[in-house]
This record gives C-alpha cells, structure tokens and sequence, in this order.
C-alpha cells in the first residue's frame, strides 16, 4: 500500500529535480507540494482495494500469498517503444502518406531530419516547462513567511497551543485592517511627496520670475544712471568750452548781468582803513536768535 506512495514520491522529487536543471536547491518547503501530488496519484479507492487484496485481508484469500512461493516463471515485460511521442507518429504517417516510394535514401532522409527536428522540440519543451517551474520554486523560496499574531495571553506557559478556527479569522481579519492601514499610509506618504515636489516647483518658478524682474530693474538702473552720465559729461563739456573762451563779448554781457556792482573802496594816504565810497550807510543786520527763540546780543567789537 505504501510502496506506490513510495515509488510516486521518488518519481516526483526526481521529476522535480530534473526540470530544475539542479539550479534551485530542495528546501523544507518543497517537502508538502511533492508529497501531497505523490499521496493524491497513488492513494486512491483503486489502489487501496488492491493493496488489501493483493495481502489477502480482503477479501480473505490465502493462495494469494502462498503462490509467492511457487516457482513461475514469467517473462520478461517487452521494452516500449523509444518513440511514444504523439506528435512523431502523426508525422511519420503524414510522411508515408505524402511519399509514395518508402524505399528512397531522400525519403529516409526526410524522416529522419523530421524525427529529429521533433525530437529537439520536446526536449526543448520540458527544458522551458522546467526552468519555468524552477523560477517559481525559487521565487516561493524568497518569499519569507509572515506568521500570524495571534496575541497569546501572558499567564500561558505552555509549549503547545491549539487555536480555534474563530480566533484565526479574527487575527487574520487585524492583519487586513493592518495591511490596508500600512497601503493608506504609504499612499498618504507619496502624496505627500508630491505635493512637496509641487511646492518647489512652485518656489522656483516664482525665485525665477523674481530673479528676471530683479534683471530688469537692474538694466532700467544702469540706462538710467548711463543717460545721467552723459548729461553730466555734456554740461561739463559745455562748461570747459565757455572757460576756454574768456574774451567772448556775449559772455561778458551776460557775466555782467549776472553780478551785482560791488561797492567801490578807496585809500587815504597815512589812514589805515577802508571806507566805502557810497554815500548810503549799510542797513543794520537783523538780530541773532538762538535754537531756543532768545536773542543774541554781540559785543559791540564785533558790531
């Protein structure tokens, strides 16, 4: 009864081994997946009656282990065929069908290239199927299990828990909610870098509309303060042309306009002193008032 269950397991873990091309080493976890096809393809109803039957137990037969000691001699099991393949023998008699003389050497040719090229493309097929079922052993094996917090209480001590079916929908159900919570978080976190994103663009566009308008103004200034020069460098021309001529009479009109006549002083021999030669005394000076309103009365030497 086991024997079968034996020889499927064997059978399994070869076929495994041999579709993963010895690329993904055999883990604690491929143990289950292995076994449970071994259990489910040798452990049938069929399988089962047979074994109890093949024992005697049932139904109960003893010549059935009794002839296990009679010499018979059996012959041996015919070998199969190498060509099982479906798609082979269809070819084969497409290629009888299609050639009419079997016995010429381009005919023979041809079905042989056709075994062949049929041969590669099953070998070339299990090799994908493997190296397929490889990636996905090793991806399984990346994946680290995430146990369950079932939250045990603290005043239990002991080695072994049994869990109830509701206590596992329960704990199974915290760890959507903290699933979900942990996605919404992350969602919230890169909205937030985006808005952040957003706000420097927003900031650097305005510190380079701020940066062109400081640009303007400083080339505003600079025509400014070029147009002031040259009306400075003009009026100093003007001025250096009008002293280079001192004898223009057009200028000494208009010098003897602008000043008033000064009045004139004269000398007496043996007098030392100045005194001047209009005959209208000058007017009083106005009287010094201080900071504070008060008026300053000035010695009379300095009158």
């Amino acid at each position: 009864m086991f024997k079968p269950l034996s020889n499927a397991y064997t059978s399994a873990l070869t076929r495994h081994l041999q579709q993963s091309q010895g690329l993904v080493a055999v883990k604690k976890g491929d143990f289950f997946p292995l076994f449970w096809s071994a259990w489910v393809s040798s452990m049938t109803t069929e399988t089962t009656l047979k074994a109890f039957k093949s024992t005697g137990i049932w139904p109960m037969d003893g010549e059935t282990i009794l002839k296990r000691f009679t010499d018979d001699t059996s012959e041996a099991p015919a070998r199969p065929s190498a060509l099982t393949s479906n798609d082979w023998r269809h070819i084969e008699r497409l290629v009888r069908s299609a050639v009419n003389d079997q016995g010429v050497d381009e005919s023979k040719k041809l079905s042989q290239t056709l075994h062949s090229l049929a041969t590669q493309n099953e070998l070339l097929r299990h090799e994908k199927y493997g190296l397929k079922n490889a990636l996905t052993v090793k991806k399984r094996h990346k994946k680290v299990g995430k146990p369950l917090d079932l939250q045990q209480r603290e005043e239990h001590h002991s080695g072994a828990v049994f869990w109830s079916p509701r206590k596992i929908r329960e704990t199974r159900a915290r760890e959507a909610v903290k699933e979900q919570e942990q996605h919404q978080e992350k969602l919230a976190k890169a909205n937030r870098k985006d808005l952040h994103a957003a706000a420097k663009m927003y900031k650097e566009k305005l510190a380079e509309e701020r940066r062109v308008e400081r640009e303007r103004a400083k080339l505003l200034r600079d025509e400014t303060k070029a147009q002031k020069a040259a009306e400075r460098a003009a009026k100093i021309e003007a001025q250096n042309t009008k002293k280079s001529y001192p004898n223009n009479p057009y200028r000494q009109e208009e010098s003897l306009k602008a000043s008033p006549s000064a009045p004139k002083r004269q000398r007496r021999g043996g007098v030392s002193g100045c005194v001047a030669a209009s005959p209208e005394a000058a007017p009083a000076a106005p009287p010094k008032v201080n900071s504070r309103g008060r008026h300053i009365k000035v010695p009379h030497k300095y009158r």
